[in-house]
């Protein structure tokens, strides 16, 4: 990847990305020696960095199940459930104060007290 994207000078030279075709391409390119193709070279190089790495097939059916997964529909579900605990965090805390005859959550000078729940923050330590 590195040596595609240095290729030349100028900016105009560099690759900045490559297309799958592309990738069908390696088998026909020849490397620096004209008999090895640019692909047994990288395989070659892979075997003798991380050899876990050919062993990639394995893996296959785990990203064609993740090509379904929506990134954007995951951190909004995450997001949610972050909110839905947090509001099970201050009602818990808010229900602790209350059964501990705090006084936190009685009403001062005619001000609701579901506003204090929301106002009464503790840290974990404190909780």
């Amino acid at each position: 990847g590195n040596r595609l994207n240095t290729a030349g000078q100028s900016h105009k030279g560099k690759a900045g990305a490559f297309t799958i075709d592309s990738l069908l391409k390696l088998n026909q390119a020849k490397a620096f020696d004209k008999k090895t193709t640019f692909l047994q070279y990288i395989v070659l190089v892979v075997l003798r960095n991380n050899e876990l790495l050919i062993r990639f097939k394995a893996d296959l059916p785990t990203v064609i199940k993740a090509e379904k997964i929506y990134w954007d529909q995951c951190v909004s579900d995450l997001e949610e459930v972050e909110n839905q605990l947090e509001n099970v965090r201050r009602i818990a805390l808010h229900q602790a104060r209350i059964e501990s005859g705090s006084t936190i959550g009685t009403k001062k000078s005619g001000v609701d007290d579901s506003d204090s729940m929301s106002e009464a923050s503790m840290s974990l330590e404190e909780e």
